[in-house]
């Protein structure tokens, strides 16, 4: 196939798959998901550093070619960008993406319109995508975002694929050299364009595949979280009984039932509204004083359910006695309803005690702390 069909074949897949993400990003994601946009503009200048070629502009074009390989400097810059923000990684990218890209944009405008020749052209290419492309790979590495590894790994290929092929280019650009004229360069030289496709597809593939796994797991995430609180829910609850209570197995395992005292009443003299800042305000209190390792759940209006995995009578009891003496020395600074406080029963699992036995045991514990006169725990 020759350069100029080549040519219009990428820049038309370019514009399409660039337009794709940029409408996704704007009209489905509504502007939320950063990078999508920058990937999008990259995929989009890739295209356009390709499009000359298809409309017969030659190397004579001084101006043209630099404004061509500026073009691709700059995607790949933008590339960069795209990767980094959309996997959460060091800002440091931001700032040496700006200098390649600057360093790169220099060069093609010293090899253009100075000292003209497609050979140097192609060297800097070569040496701007295959570090870009590093870098690219550092990002997604590094990048804090707890994406789909899939996904992950096929960006990777995309980026070594890249470092492959114009590390190649470059070394047989350097020792052998390259035709004047574009329109008549040898097959591996013709062979960038293919690989600009692959590029170009594969990073939409990835793009669309990583905020595909990503709404999923936040759909997920929704079905087993309390909106108010934040707090796992009793779907959460549910799933989650099964791999830390087995019956048969003896564990050190405890459960917290946990109470807001008085809690219509503060409905009825402050309102709804205050009443759900007490809620929330408790659910902090819970991820507060609870360890990393502890699930912490909102069973019901207001009632709270605590598990403590590898957790002991005598721990369990000192992890209540932190909530109970934060939630009543503390929530009169910090709440306008005034001071409230909690009764919370506790309890270890047996050897025997399926889901229900446990949870029925620290609802009679719990029980047993409102007939006490609330604001107190109460073991079983």
């Amino acid at each position: 196939m020759d350069v100029h069909t080549l040519a219009i074949y990428t820049s038309l897949l370019a514009a399409t798959v660039a337009s794709a993400m940029l409408l996704t990003h704007k009209y489905i994601l509504a502007g939320t998901t950063l990078g999508v946009n920058y990937i999008a503009y990259a995929a989009l200048l890739l295209g356009a550093s390709v499009t000359p070629l298809s409309f017969g502009v030659t190397q004579s074009s001084e101006s043209i070619v630099f404004l061509s390989n500026g073009a691709y400097a700059t995607a790949f810059g933008l590339l960069l960008v795209g990767i980094t923000v959309l996997r959460g990684a060091s800002r440091s990218f931001l700032v040496i993406s700006i200098i390649i890209s600057s360093l790169g944009i220099s060069f093609f405008l010293y090899s253009a319109l100075i000292a003209p020749s497609v050979t140097s052209r192609i060297e800097a290419r070569s040496i701007l995508v295959v570090t870009i492309c590093i870098l690219a790979l550092c990002a997604n590495y590094s990048g804090e975002k707890h994406d789909n590894r899939e996904a992950k790994c096929l960006l990777n290929l995309t980026l070594l694929i890249n470092i492959l092929y114009m590390a190649i280019r470059g070394v047989l650009a350097h020792t052998k050299g390259t035709n004047s004229n574009y329109y008549l360069i040898s097959d591996i030289h013709k062979l960038s364009f293919v690989i600009m496709t692959i590029t170009i597809v594969s990073l939409a593939f990835s793009v669309f595949w990583i905020l595909t796994d990503r709404l999923l797991k936040q759909t997920y995430r929704s079905s087993i979280t309390d909106e108010q609180t934040g707090l796992y829910n009793r779907r959460g609850l549910a799933e989650l009984i099964p791999k830390l209570v087995q019956p048969g197995r003896e564990s050190d395992i405890s459960v917290l039932m946990a109470d807001l005292d008085h809690f219509k009443k503060i409905n009825d003299t402050y309102g709804h509204d205050k009443g759900d800042d007490v809620i929330k305000h408790f659910g902090q209190i819970l991820e507060d004083t609870c360890r990393t390792s502890d699930f912490c759940f909102r069973y019901g209006g207001e009632e709270f359910v605590v598990m403590l995995p590898r957790a002991n009578k005598i721990q369990a009891m000192q992890i209540a006695e932190r909530i109970r003496n934060h939630a009543k020395h503390n929530s009169n600074q910090e709440l306008s309803s005034g001071t409230y406080t909690v009764s919370i029963g506790v309890t270890q699992a047996l050897i025997n005690d399926d889901w229900n036995s446990l949870i029925k045991r620290a609802d009679n514990a719990l029980y047993d702390a409102k007939s006490q006169g609330r604001d107190c725990i109460v073991e079983r």
